[in-house]
């Protein structure tokens, strides 16, 4: 129903904010950061129809967040920093998977110099990031290391959780 990424467009972030009541009604939709008219009114759409399946079992009105992040193949990128951002992830996964830290974080800190557009490639920076955390870790740098986690999230978030709480944890 929802359309794809396209060679054209250059968001490939969407988010979008409802609340759930705790009726189990559908309320509130604000589209936060839209793709396209068309995607927008679809998702508006095919959420209203959803309402009949949703549950709220927690007796109270939920503000839910839903953000998508669009796929594009490699060979359909057109900015260079896109490609290098690729590039340097693969190479630093090698790094990082064979426990060569060090070469790891030199591959991985480069994604700080290239220029992305916002919510591009989020999720894909966000790994790449808890990579290169886990690298600091790994060559004993735990100010960088801190640093880098907390960039990712913070102790509500479970990817990066017990990293803060077991090597940052400044209480």
């Amino acid at each position: 129903m929802f359309q794809g990424s396209t060679k054209n467009e250059k968001d490939l972030y969407f988010k979008a904010q409802y609340t759930l009541t705790k009726d189990n009604k559908i309320k509130n939709i604000s589209i936060i950061d839209g793709r396209n008219s068309r995607y927008d009114t679809e998702f508006i759409s095919a959420l209203k129809k959803a309402e009949v399946f949703v549950q709220n079992p927690f007796g109270k009105d939920l503000l839910v967040t839903k953000e998508v992040h669009f796929l594009r193949f490699f060979k359909d990128l057109e900015l260079e920093d896109e490609k290098s951002l690729f590039k340097i992830i693969e190479k630093g996964e090698f790094y990082y998977n064979k426990r060569l830290f060090k070469k790891a974080i030199l591959e991985f800190e480069k994604i700080r110099d290239l220029h992305i557009q916002e919510n591009n490639y989020k999720m894909n920076i966000a790994d790449a990031n808890l990579k290169l955390a886990i690298s600091y870790l790994g060559v004993n740098q735990i100010d960088k290391a801190c640093t880098t986690l907390e960039s990712i999230g913070d102790k509500t978030d479970f990817k990066v959780r017990n990293h803060l709480i077991n090597f940052c944890n400044k209480e």
